[in-house]
């Protein structure tokens, strides 16, 4: 068993901002599966399905994104999943809008939510897939950026991204962590 979690902040005013991408991303991969999100605990969404043989867990936590660590550990302790069973989709400023990384294990990179996460399930050793939203020209405070409605006019370019995204996360199912960082970091931005 293995499980998807999208980072996003919940409610209507941040449902189209870049740091709700991991949402945009279970969306997509919620809409191929045929499946709907459903309350389990106050803190996540969660639905059920699979890819190939295997089952899948697809988890939104429903508390903002500093706190999503709390969600996270909820779930993992109600379905008995590995840490390392657990896939956790997010934005990154710091890489090129289109541009994904892949790691099985390592620090957060500065990322709050994956901070979070990583503190609450005590382990470094938690999948996790990269989103690069970045731009040339950052502002010097990012909360504006990540916080601000992605640009609806690209969206065709929007759509190709959580595509690419819901594919490199099946993949994750199907063939795991080192197949996909050996066939997708390293890609130039996919647009």
């Amino acid at each position: 068993m293995k499980a998807i979690v999208g980072l996003g902040n919940p409610g209507q005013r941040y449902r189209n901002t870049w740091h709700n991408f991991g949402f945009w991303v279970l969306d997509e991969l919620a809409r191929r599966q045929g499946l709907k999100f459903c309350g389990r605990d106050p803190g996540y969404e969660e639905g059920r399905g699979a890819v190939g043989r295997e089952t899948v867990w697809l988890v939104k936590p429903l508390l903002f994104m500093n706190q999503s660590g709390v969600a996270v550990r909820s779930f993992q302790e109600a379905r008995s999943v590995e840490a390392s069973e657990i896939l956790v989709v997010l934005d990154d400023v710091h890489l090129p809008l289109g541009r994904f990384r892949i790691r099985d294990h390592g620090t957060s990179g500065g990322h709050q939510g994956l901070e979070n996460i990583l503190e609450e399930v005590g382990s470094h050793a938690i999948p996790r897939l990269r989103c690069g939203i970045g731009e040339s020209s950052l502002p010097k405070d990012l909360t504006d950026y990540v916080l601000a409605p992605a640009d609806r006019k690209e969206k065709d370019r929007l759509k190709r991204l959580v595509d690419h995204a819901a594919q490199i996360c099946e993949d994750w199912v199907r063939e795991g962590a080192a197949h996909v960082m050996n066939v997708y970091n390293g890609l130039e931005e996919i647009l």
